[in-house]
């Protein structure tokens, strides 16, 4: 069940007449309301439900990225390894503030780039409630693996 919902809110001003000369119908304006089905459950029901989502994992804006294997690309996404570890709010799904912790290496890739999108991050990252996989509700865990990982390399 969707959180918000999307509803007609009214039309814009009438762009000009028709052929007949009456008005055209200007185009319809939306706005985004809370779904009255999911307010209508109890907190307890919506504090332990499960939750999806996705959030947007990338640079403002482009630039060149050079790749391991000296290949050059032009984008917005995020190279593997420029960063260590990442703090996804998700703050929407009960509106308590919290965060999904995840190591830069364990995100998804992007599938754009062919043979080089193995060294780039996915620019829309999924996310769910209660967290999965790669994503840990206590960033200590997260940083004792990055620590472990380095140790070891």
């Amino acid at each position: 069940m969707p959180k918000i919902v999307k509803v007609a809110s009214g039309r814009r001003p009438s762009p000009g007449f028709n052929k007949n000369g009456k008005p055209k119908k200007g185009a319809i304006i939306y706005k985004y309301i809370p779904n009255p089905d999911y307010l209508a459950l109890t907190d307890d029901y919506r504090n332990n439900a499960m939750y999806r989502g996705a959030f947007q994992c990338d640079a403002s804006d482009r630039r060149v990225i050079t790749l391991d294997n000296g290949a050059e690309v032009n984008t917005t996404l995020l190279k593997i390894g420029e960063f260590d570890v990442i703090a996804a709010g998700i703050y929407s799904f009960r509106d308590k503030w919290e965060f999904g912790f995840a190591l830069n290496e364990e995100l998804p890739r992007s599938s754009r780039y062919g043979e080089n999108s193995s060294q780039l991050i996915a620019s829309l990252v999924s996310i769910t409630y209660p967290l999965k996989k790669p994503f840990e509700q206590d960033p200590f865990i997260v940083f004792d693996h990055l620590l472990e990982l380095r140790k070891n390399s």
